[in-house]
């Protein structure tokens, strides 16, 4: 498993989820909650599911998760989708083509995947709002919109987006910005 996590460059999200699983297999942990603390799924938990996806968060709750961080993006055309990182790399029939989100219409997008299988379609914050309905899971919004002064500004906007879009879920939620 080391070897994984320690190869030439960085690994991919696959190879380290795949380590820490084989590590946990053969090392069990058991893991609680105290008075002040908290043990969140950052992005999800990607073991078999690329990081803030939809299918990362179902794998979080499967795995007993309570908390789930997700980053939010703007796109051009101002869809609010689930991205960590300015520049995307998805593909589309096989083929991997460089994105940047807020440069770019989630029309243009929506129809490509994280990965090369195309199993796992790049997921908008209404859609993880969705597929969390119902369970017993509280969300932490990290929304990366608000590099500069106008993105400040529409990042204030965007917060009645999320806000309107969090009543269609059951539990509590909290929006966040490192900015």
């Amino acid at each position: 498993q080391k070897e994984a996590i320690n190869a030439k460059g960085d690994p991919t999200d696959e190879q380290v989820g795949s380590a820490v699983n084989a590590y946990l297999e053969q090392n069990p942990v058991v893991i609680s909650e105290g008075i002040n603390s908290k043990i969140i799924a950052h992005r999800g938990y990607f073991a078999n599911s690329p990081a803030n996806t939809v299918g990362a968060f179902k794998e979080a709750v499967a795995d007993g998760f309570k908390w789930i961080e997700l980053d939010i993006r703007v796109t051009a055309d101002n869809v609010l989708v689930l991205a960590h990182d300015t520049g995307i790399t998805l593909y589309k029939d096989g083929v991997s083509q460089s994105y940047t989100v807020g440069k770019t219409n989630y029309e243009d997008i929506k129809n490509h995947t994280w990965d090369a299988e195309g199993l796992h379609k790049i997921d908008t914050l209404q859609a993880a709002f969705a597929a969390m309905r119902g369970y017993d899971v509280k969300i932490i919004c990290d929304r990366k919109i608000g590099d500069n002064a106008d993105g400040r500004k529409k990042a204030v906007a965007y917060d009645g987006q999320i806000f309107a879009d969090k009543r269609r879920i059951s539990g509590l939620y909290y929006l966040l910005s490192f900015r």
